[in-house]
């Protein structure tokens, strides 16, 4: 059996690495695509290529945009935009439309 190191046992030590020891952050990229550094391959955002679907996964061209908000956070000046192709805009309609969320649809 190993002995049982208790908190205040570890307080006050030296910790494992040399004092030397140069950490640097690990560089994680961005899977949502909405990184600020990410925003010329964007597909939303970039000016050279058609908006595409918000649906996870689709990549289709945007036909509307779906303007929501969440009434119990936002007020009605803070709006979120989705945007949906022909087949995803009813699927994420209802996804809005299930929470109460208020919702519009406007043609792109």
């Amino acid at each position: 059996m190993g002995r049982k190191v208790y908190r205040s046992q570890r307080v006050g030590r030296l910790p494992p690495w040399p004092p030397d020891a140069l950490f640097l952050p690990e560089v994680v990229p961005c899977r949502s695509g909405n990184h600020p550094a990410d925003h010329e391959s964007h597909p939303v955002t970039s000016s050279a290529s058609a908006p595409t679907c918000s649906a996870r996964g689709c990549r289709e061209p945007a036909a509307v945009a779906l303007v929501w908000r969440n009434p119990r956070i936002h007020g009605p000046e803070r709006e979120k935009r989705w945007l949906a192709c022909e087949r995803h805009r009813s699927s994420l309609a209802d996804f809005l439309a299930a929470r109460d969320f208020p919702l519009r649809v406007e043609p792109l």
